[in-house]
């Protein structure tokens, strides 16, 4: 077994092994051969100065050889030598993925990050209106990485203000800022530096985010819609249309409204699984 690097000299030689969609975003391809042919190969996307593993594929009689570890060895390696933090691994745990998910945990890998319960739908699903309400859309809404210390300070005195409520979970959130995406989450600015709610979005590794409704003063429906719009539509522009979209099942607010987006009831398919190994 020899495992190669894909290149463009040798890309289509792989085309069995390796879609098209994958070849297209892919910044390291990584191929196995066994007599001269092509029996597996595995992708990984440079996200945030990680390497994630975005595809990885073995053909059925090669299995259980130890290509995967060989491939997850040679990308540590050259992680190492272009600066990359770590490699990461995103995907959802189910029937298709639980081989891979056993042989990732046997590898060393860790799971840092587990979403349990959630639905989900991808950007280019959501084609519909978010709100019949005109006034909602007329809602100023901004993105976090335009807030001003003044106002962040005045939202954390006000989150700070909740904490016999049960809810002063959102001011440890909010203070971790490399938790959230500062440019898909958003917030409704109010008179003075007050802010009247802000809506958190986390990215993942791969294309994926998940929506974190936080805080909306006084429970307006307007700032809601508004503020899940705002993110959304900046997502859209900002992602490929193929990005997923989660939402905890809990959240029936935000859910009712991915759902007439959408056109479609949004499907439960397990947890969503991250998984880190420690790089240089």
């Amino acid at each position: 077994m020899i495992i190669t690097l894909i290149t463009e000299e040798n890309l289509e030689a792989f085309a069995p092994v390796l879609p098209e969609n994958v070849r297209e975003d892919a910044d390291l391809m990584l191929g196995a051969v066994e007599e001269k042919r092509p029996v597996g190969a595995a992708a990984f996307e440079a996200q945030d100065g990680n390497l994630l593993l975005s595809y990885v594929y073995v053909e059925e009689a090669f299995r259980k050889q130890g290509i995967l570890k060989e491939f997850l060895k040679i990308a540590q390696e050259i992680a190492e030598d272009t600066g990359y933090g770590m490699i990461a691994a995103c995907y959802r745990l189910d029937q298709e993925t639980e081989d891979l998910h056993e042989s990732l945990k046997s590898l060393g890998f860790s799971e840092r990050e587990n979403v349990a319960d959630v639905y989900s739908v991808r950007f280019g699903e959501l084609a519909g209106n978010f709100s019949e309400d005109p006034e909602a859309e007329k809602t100023p809404v901004r993105p976090f990485s335009e807030i001003t210390s003044a106002r962040f300070s005045m939202l954390e005195r006000e989150l700070e203000s909740l904490k016999n409520s049960g809810k002063n979970v959102i001011l440890p959130v909010l203070k971790q800022r490399e938790w959230y995406d500062r440019e898909l989450s958003v917030y409704v600015p109010g008179p003075g530096n007050e802010i009247m709610g802000c809506l958190l979005i986390k990215r993942y590794p791969g294309k994926v985010i998940r929506i974190e409704y936080l805080f909306n003063k006084g429970n307006n429906i307007r700032h809601f819609l508004a503020m899940l719009s705002a993110s959304i539509k900046r997502g859209r522009k900002l992602l490929s249309d193929d990005t997923l979209v989660l939402a905890e099942i809990k959240d029936s607010r935000i859910r009712s409204v991915l759902t007439r987006m959408s056109g479609k009831r949004p499907a439960s398919r397990g947890k969503l699984v991250v998984q880190y190994r420690e790089g240089v």
